[in-house]
This record gives C-alpha cells, structure tokens and sequence, in this order.
C-alpha cells in the first residue's frame, strides 16, 4: 500500500496461554521486521491435496490459515491433524489470468441483479456485457435460451425468483433480500445449533 512502509498485513492474534484459542484475521499495518508473530506464515504443502498449501503461522505452530463458510477467515488449530468441521486449511494458488475459468455464473449474474430492487427482464441480463462475455470467453458456449435461464434460477430458488411471465408478457428474474435467503436457510436447518451458525 503507498505511503506505508512494509504495508498491510493478514494478521492475527493468539494468546498462547489459552484464553484465545482462534483469531479472526484482519490487514494490520507491520513494517519491515515488526510484529512477525502476527504476520507471518509459513507455507507448507497440504497432506491431503496434491499441489494445494496450507499457511501455518510461523511463530503459532500448529495454526493455520482458515476459511470458514460464508465469509469468515480465521486461524485455527489444527495440530492433531483433524481438520474442524466446515472449515477449509487447503488452498491453492491459481495465477490471476487464470482465475476467470473458474468464474461461477452467479458470480456474473449477481451483480447484474443486486443493483436493481425490483423484477428485472430477463432479456436485459442476457444484454449485459458482462454475462455476453461470460458465455463467449468463459464457457465458450453458445448464450443459455431462456429456458435454460429458467431451469438455472428455479434450480436455485433460495437465491432467485423467476417469473416465466409479467405484466408485459416477458419473463423477469429479481435477487431475493438478505432476509428471504435467510429465511429458506432457517426453513432448511435441521437444529438450534445449525441455525445459530448461520
């Protein structure tokens, strides 16, 4: 980052008497040489995947690097071998360039919705520049029909509602709210624990 010297870090803190066993990891500023029991892994290869890595803290043994589903990423202990449930120590390294082939088509389509509050055409998404390039650089395939669209977010209802028609005769796709998707994840939680989780 310009203008601090050494930058901004993934850091993490753990207190090695007991009293914090995980940390969450956030970017601290840590010049050159400072905090290095905060800042640095050690990269080792992964015993379960062939070319994936872990990211061990180099003072806090037996730490890893850790991504836990949705969004938390964390250091946790992972010393006996065991990995904690839902939570991922294995990654792998993709080059930038290459990082487009693995592109998941929500991952296009979403933008294109989440600036919109309402019903939006079906074919104004298929315009996107965005999604035309998805099809023809990604996929390399021909755009989907508009029933393939529609298998695509019936098939992920939790996340979309489709409308095969609306007022003008045209079928419409909207983003469901924060609070619709959570409520099909309560809906689908089989105990207390799991919906505390989510």
């Amino acid at each position: 980052v310009a203008g601090r010297p050494g930058g901004l870090n993934l850091g993490f803190y753990i207190d090695l008497d007991g009293h914090i066993g995980n940390s969450d990891v956030k970017l601290m500023e840590a010049g050159k040489g400072e905090k290095n029991e905060l800042v640095n892994f050690v990269v080792v290869p992964s015993p379960l995947y062939d070319g994936a890595f872990r990211f061990e803290g180099a003072y806090r043994r037996g730490y890893f690097l850790a991504f836990q589903p949705p969004t938390s990423l964390r250091m946790v202990l992972c010393s006996s071998g065991q990995v904690p449930n839902k939570t991922v120590i294995d990654f792998t390294l993709v080059d930038f360039q290459a990082m487009f082939k693995f592109i998941d088509v929500e991952e296009v389509l979403r933008p294109v919705l989440e600036c919109h509050n309402t019903w939006v055409p079906l074919q104004q998404v298929k315009q996107d520049p965005n999604v035309i390039a998805y099809f023809q650089n990604i996929l390399q395939k021909p755009m989907w029909d508009d029933d393939d669209f529609q298998t695509y977010f019936e098939g992920h209802f939790e996340t979309w509602e489709f409308k095969q028609q609306h007022e003008n005769g045209t079928p419409v796709v909207r983003l469901r709210g924060v609070d619709e998707r959570l409520g099909f994840s309560l809906n689908r939680a089989r105990d207390s624990d799991e919906a505390a989780s989510l």
